[in-house]
């Protein structure tokens, strides 16, 4: 009795032993390679996200500074307020005119492409008094510099037979990168 008790014991032992130790031990180590296959997936994501930011400065820095200037003048990464009233001033002060009541209303996010980047823009409101072809001259090259803008509003009144108060709204619009500078 006792011959065939113990292989039958021994067995019982093992399966136990099998399904209270050993499998469990075995199904906790499924998921660890799964956690270590999510890390291998990451890391080789970050290599590949590494390799394209360094070809991204390398074709940035191969750029004519001229050109990156120009470029930054006219969709700029930030708004700057000060530089934007100094710039269109330059432009009026050309044709003899002055820049009164500027008012900067709330800044808007326009768009959201999907590489991080969106398209901001900040309303400007101005005054100038001027005959209408100095007016003219002002906005063409208003419209041919580097700074993009967009005339929103224009109202003009009379004040003599060849000068004119006009109040004109713009927009203008710089690039917002949630990536920071590259």
């Amino acid at each position: 009795m006792l011959r065939t008790l113990t292989p039958i014991l021994f067995f019982l032992s093992a399966l136990a032993l099998f399904f209270g130790y050993t499998d469990p031990a075995y199904q906790s180590t499924l998921g660890i390679r799964s956690k270590i296959a999510d890390y291998e997936s990451a890391i080789s994501n970050s290599d590949a996200v590494r390799i394209k930011r360094d070809s991204l400065r390398d074709a940035r820095n191969a750029i004519d500074p001229t050109n990156l200037d120009q470029l930054q003048k006219l969709l700029p990464d930030s708004v700057d307020n000060v530089r934007l009233i100094l710039d269109i001033s330059s432009i009026a002060a050309k044709h003899g005119l002055t820049l009164r009541s500027v008012k900067f209303g709330q800044a808007v996010t326009e768009s959201s492409a999907g590489d991080g980047a969106s398209l901001g823009s900040i309303p400007v409101g101005f005054s100038v008094s001027a005959s209408y072809d100095n007016f003219l001259s002002f906005l063409t090259d208003l419209e041919s510099s580097l700074r993009l803008v967009e005339i929103t509003n224009l109202s003009l009144k009379t004040t003599t037979p060849t000068a004119y108060d006009y109040d004109l709204t713009l927009k203008t619009f710089w690039l917002k990168n949630s990536y920071g500078n590259i």
